[in-house]
């Protein structure tokens, strides 16, 4: 074999390989690393859920765990409906006027009240209002945790009578056994012992 036809031979077997050659996957599926998650492995990837009706009060801890916009949203809310200050969130939050103005001022929250300013008598009646909706929904779960506490527990299923056939030479010690394994040794009741004999052949 020449240098020419040796060259020729090389380029060949160079592309026979290449056809065989896998470039990417054969497969029009594209798998990803959420296809094989657990259910436990999905909760923990998402986010907490925060909840939050604008119409009624929230508690502090909730109201930290909303983004940076709802917050300032929901407070922009209470300022423009009730005209409500920090003195107001503070009393709706049950934390010190202090800890309210520190996490405004912490979480760079764009509110900003007015010296000096404060809600009007009617304002006050619907802030009251506002304040009353959570303490009366809070009532009525706690009334509606004692009706449940205050219902009587179903009654447990209990056994009234059962009854046992043994068929062929009797064994007065498997019988006795029988009924100690199932009555127990402190069981109260009436026991009846039926017994039908055949004649021997």
């Amino acid at each position: 074999m020449n240098d020419f036809d040796y060259e020729n031979y090389q380029k060949k077997r160079l592309a026979h390989q290449a056809s065989h050659r896998k470039c990417g996957s054969k497969s029009r599926r594209c798998p990803m690393s959420t296809d094989y998650m657990t259910q436990k492995q999905w909760k923990e990837r998402n986010g907490k859920v925060v909840s939050l009706n604008f119409d009624k009060p929230t508690t502090w801890e909730n109201f930290k765990e909303l983004s940076k916009g709802v917050q300032e949203e929901y407070l922009r809310h209470l300022a423009e409906t009730y005209n409500a200050n920090a003195t107001n969130l503070a009393e709706m939050f049950g934390m010190s006027v202090a800890t309210v103005r520190r996490h405004i001022q912490s979480a760079d929250l764009d509110i900003k009240f007015r010296v000096g300013h404060s809600m009007n008598a009617e304002q006050r009646d619907a802030w009251e209002r506002f304040l009353h909706s959570a303490q009366e929904y809070i009532a009525v779960s706690d009334m509606r945790e004692k009706d449940k506490a205050a219902e009587p527990a179903p009654a447990s299923m209990k056994m009234s009578e059962f009854s046992l056939c043994f068929i062929g030479p009797i064994n007065v010690e498997m019988v006795a056994n029988s009924l100690r394994h199932i009555l127990g040794d402190e069981a109260n009741g009436e026991v009846r012992v039926v017994c039908s004999l055949t004649e021997r052949c």
